[in-house]
């Protein structure tokens, strides 16, 4: 296929605060809370209720926020979305719902609830709920040094005609750091299309991490 990636919305958190092309500008100071928040964080927010979201390991309530940012009902309508693919990387995963499993071993009652939270890919299918995706799925879990490789699987599936939009993220979390990983909290996140699409740009720059989160801010 003969055309070229248009990244028609970006959403991202960071230890700073939460930000994206759909408007959204606001720090965890002003909310009162440290990253990635709490159970009221999402109605703070976004001024409505997500049921579930006070349930989420910190990873995956990052995501869900950075992809909330994105405004998906304002850029993707809802009949690309059986289609529309969702492609996530990750280099800490699961880590921090690991630890806070592992904790609970010592305990007398195990936290049973954070254990669906101990597969990394857990984290996609709390975004394709909220958002109606069903098109392929895919959690990448990379090292540092491969940043970057779900923004080249997301191209391929573009361009290779097997996805006709694409959400993109990479996020990492870790709240309760050991002795070798410092406390992080980052997730950035887009909705790629292709220029055939008619979707707008809302960034030029070159498709790379740093370039995406910088457009979300």
């Amino acid at each position: 296929m003969n055309c070229s990636v248009v990244v028609a919305a970006v959403g991202a958190v960071d230890m700073d605060g939460i930000a994206g092309s759909g408007g959204v500008r606001v720090s965890w100071h002003d909310l009162g809370v440290p990253a990635p928040g709490d159970g009221r964080t999402f109605r703070a927010v976004f001024g409505r209720s997500d049921e579930t979201f006070r349930r989420l390991d910190v990873a995956s309530r990052t995501l869900v926020l950075a992809c909330e940012a994105l405004a998906l009902p304002s850029v993707l309508p809802p009949e690309r979305r059986d289609e529309t693919a969702l492609v996530v990387e990750t280099t800490t995963g699961c880590l921090d719902a690991d630890l806070q499993f592992a904790a609970s071993l010592a305990a007398a009652m195990h936290d049973a609830p954070i254990f669906p939270y101990t597969l990394p890919s857990t984290c996609l299918g709390e975004v394709a709920l909220r958002h109606g995706l069903r098109g392929i799925s895919v959690c990448l879990s990379v090292a540092p040094a491969a940043r970057g490789a779900a923004l080249a699987e997301a191209t391929r599936l573009l361009t290779n005609g097997e996805a006709p939009a694409v959400v993109v993220a990479s996020v990492d979390v870790l709240v309760r750091p050991d002795a070798r990983t410092p406390r992080e909290c980052r997730a950035v996140a887009a909705l790629l299309s292709t220029s055939s699409s008619g979707s707008r740009a809302v960034t030029t720059a070159p498709l790379a991490w740093s370039s995406l989160h910088e457009a979300a801010r």
